[in-house]
């Protein structure tokens, strides 16, 4: 999805910071996805473990590129750290009690399930991100 199909009603910088969140959250879910794949199918962890564990790993590679790359934040990483992480702690229930919830629950495939739960929390990972983690406090 290239920036031209954001809103018009937005800058050129928030289209440019809108895409490279898409591009970060990529990254992070490659990682997470990767993490998962290799907890299933090779050290045999159950689905619900294999995704808290590869969404925490999607985690840091998430917060690095989001303060260097995606918000080019100015804030103290002590403080941004302490933001991100809250932010996460509540995605990671968010995501795990949906693939939890579907893949355990309603028996829906894990894929399916892990890639219904990204979804829904992509929407609460921008909104945060932008508003209170990586802010243009201290800029």
């Amino acid at each position: 999805m290239g920036s031209a199909y954001l809103p018009v009603c937005w800058s050129a910088e928030m289209k440019r910071e809108f895409f490279r969140f898409l591009v970060t959250g990529s990254s992070a879910t490659v990682g997470h996805y990767a993490v998962f794949w290799l907890c299933i199918s090779v050290l045999g962890i159950s689905t619900t473990v294999a995704s808290a564990i590869g969404y925490l790993f999607g985690s840091v590679l998430s917060y690095l590129m989001s303060y260097y790359y995606t918000f080019d934040s100015k804030r103290s990483h002590g403080e941004a750290v302490a933001f991100f992480y809250l932010m996460v702690a509540t995605g990671f229930f968010i995501n795990t009690g949906i693939v939890h919830a579907l893949a355990a629950g309603l028996r829906w495939d894990p894929w399916i399930s892990q890639v219904f739960a990204t979804a829904l929390t992509l929407f609460w990972n921008y909104i945060v991100s932008k508003l209170l983690v990586f802010g243009r406090r201290g800029r």
